[in-house]
């Protein structure tokens, strides 16, 4: 197929380079169907139905043509009036809407000489449209936001592009205020314009959203002030996004489930490739959906377990290093491996990871349906009832394995993992708001409640420090911490040691039992310290500790892990 150039097509120009009669216009688009579908490759059942079903689209297309006699160009129109005329039979609307994309993708592959452009999809044809209607001046100054829209320091333009999904909303956000208005030119919007438009939102229960899109379509119009094209920003006031907590996740026995390779067929791509995507990638990995699409195989390591590379232009936000992840599960070895053999049996002339069964890459879209199939087969749904999509397997991973649930990762680990550019925002979502994690922490209160108290009650004695114990002085111990460049605060250390009688208050100050420093200090290893040693990555040293039950030590933000487990590995490693 032609590969399509979407962004600023003129949607009013016609696709073929010369006009042909409809004999003949079918008869190219029937050889263009025996090339992408031969009889070699119609060996399968679903094989010949899509071809039968693409041939019966090339006859409706030519009985079109024939009662138009007079029809000159092939351009979106055609096809617009061809699904037209399908509609007037009755079809369905599943079926009108297959029979139409089959005659675009059969035109979009004939041969380059005879093409003047590809056909647009329904979706890029409403992309390249979307600004028709609107006066010359409003339509210029969006198209030029949608190519060069630059972002606004202080108020002043910088040199620096917006992302272009940024621009893509911000331009969207701005249209959708427009026709919500009734109105065709940017400086007409008012103020009053975007009190009505938030009405609407509200009135639909969607107040949060609308004050968001106004916030987004508030960039627009700043920048327009900067250029000095308007004396003063209609949406000033809509200055901040309202944050939004999505709570909703796959429980744990829809994890279970995809984490259960008994239930799979390791032969089938199909089945291997969207198991693989959603419980490897999107919920092991905890990767955004575009990110999973964009994956080459040679981003990917296999070891004892999965190690990927992330690379900083597929990442979500900008100036994002290159990340290194490692898998914790088993089953994602498993898959992946499978996967990589399923997948070398295409051929594909590709290094994107994620497939079709023709061999052409998957894509967002496909990605989202996959993952939806897959999980509508096994019957998995959300906490709230609704569909899993791959962005809430990537939510669940942080929901069900932040301390003390699950893989038992502290808040920083997790922030690691899902790539969070501030602490905040992983708090906020995985311990402030996590339903998981509150509902274990009442069933541990509830439990302590209704536990019997014994009859012949009395508190416990005071434990006495024996005497021949040494003590050493708190400012004395987070000296020798800040020598070994430990960033271990006196609230941990007193949190810590408080609660296994360490240490005690003597007079207006703290003092800590010697025997514990000493240890502390002489056989326990920092986390960082253990994962030079061994050299693997963050995530591979904690699936590394979990294979191996080995016991951490967690005081305030730092991790220790015993020297003699770690001399034991390295041992193993070089035997």
């Amino acid at each position: 197929m032609t590969v399509q150039e979407i962004k600023y097509v003129d949607a009013s120009l016609s696709v073929l380079k010369g006009r042909l009669d409809a004999s003949c216009f079918c008869k190219a688009l029937q050889e263009s169907l025996e090339s992408v579908l031969p009889a070699s490759s119609r060996s399968s059942r679903n094989a010949q139905l899509d071809y039968d079903e693409m041939s019966r689209a090339v006859n409706f297309f030519g009985q079109f043509l024939g009662e138009r006699p007079g029809l000159t160009d092939t351009d979106e129109a055609t096809l617009a009036q061809f699904k037209s005329w399908i509609e007037m039979r009755d079809y369905k609307t599943n079926t009108v809407f297959a029979l139409v994309r089959h005659v675009r993708n059969l035109i979009n592959g004939l041969p380059a000489a005879m093409l003047n452009r590809p056909l647009l999809d329904h979706k890029a044809y409403a992309k390249a449209t979307r600004l028709d209607g609107l006066t010359p001046d409003s339509k210029a100054l969006l198209a030029d936001y949608q190519r060069n829209g630059c972002r606004l320091r202080n108020g002043r333009l910088s040199t620096t592009l917006l992302k272009e999904s940024c621009r893509e909303n911000t331009v969207g956000a701005v249209l959708r205020l427009l026709y919500a208005a009734g109105k065709k030119d940017l400086f007409e919007i008012t103020e009053e314009d975007a009190e009505r438009f938030l009405e609407q939102y509200s009135e639909d229960g969607k107040r949060n959203s609308g004050i968001d899109q106004l916030a987004t379509a508030r960039q627009f119009f700043a920048v327009l002030v900067a250029k000095k094209r308007m004396a003063s920003n209609p949406l000033d006031r809509f200055t901040a996004k309202t944050g939004k907590v999505d709570g909703d996740f796959v429980p744990r026995d829809g994890i279970v489930k995809l984490q259960d390779l008994a239930s799979l067929n390791l032969n089938h791509f199909e089945d291997v490739r969207n198991r693989l995507l959603a419980f490897t990638l999107c919920y092991d990995f905890a990767l955004r959906v575009g990110e999973a699409a964009q994956l080459l195989v040679s981003d990917l390591k296999i070891s004892d377990f999965v190690e990927l590379t992330v690379r900083s232009e597929i990442q979500k936000g900008s100036n994002k290093p290159k990340a290194y992840s490692s898998s914790f599960f088993s089953e994602s070895r498993t898959l992946m491996t499978t996967y990589l053999k399923l997948r070398s049996d295409l051929n594909p002339q590709t290094d994107t990871l994620l497939l079709s069964y023709n061999g052409k890459p998957l894509g967002e879209s496909g990605c989202r349906d996959a993952v939806a199939k897959h999980c509508l087969a096994l019957g998995i749904k959300t906490a709230e009832g609704r569909r899993p999509n791959p962005h809430r397997l990537r939510h669940s991973f942080g929901t069900l394995n932040v301390k003390p649930l699950g893989l038992d990762l502290d808040i920083y680990e997790i922030m690691q993992h899902l790539r969070h550019a501030d602490l905040k925002t992983t708090t906020q979502i995985y311990v402030t708001n996590n339903p998981a994690l509150q509902r274990e922490k009442h069933a541990e209160r509830a439990a302590r409640r209704t536990k019997p108290v014994s009859q012949t009650y009395a508190p416990a004695p005071e434990r006495i420090m024996p005497l021949e114990i040494e003590f050493v002085a708190e400012w004395e111990v987070l000296n020798r911490m800040r020598e070994k460049k430990l960033k271990l605060t006196w609230q941990g250390l007193r949190e810590f040691c408080s609660t296994r009688k360490l240490c005690h208050e003597n007079g207006t100050s703290w003092v800590y039992s010697k025997a514990f420093v000493m240890d502390l200090t002489q056989n326990w290893a920092t986390k960082h310290e253990a994962i030079a040693a061994l050299n693997i990555s963050n995530s591979g040293f904690y699936y590394w500790v979990k294979a191996h039950g080995i016991k951490l030590l967690s005081i305030g933000k730092v991790t220790f892990i015993k020297w003699d487990d770690i001399r034991k590995a390295i041992h193993e490693k070089v035997a």
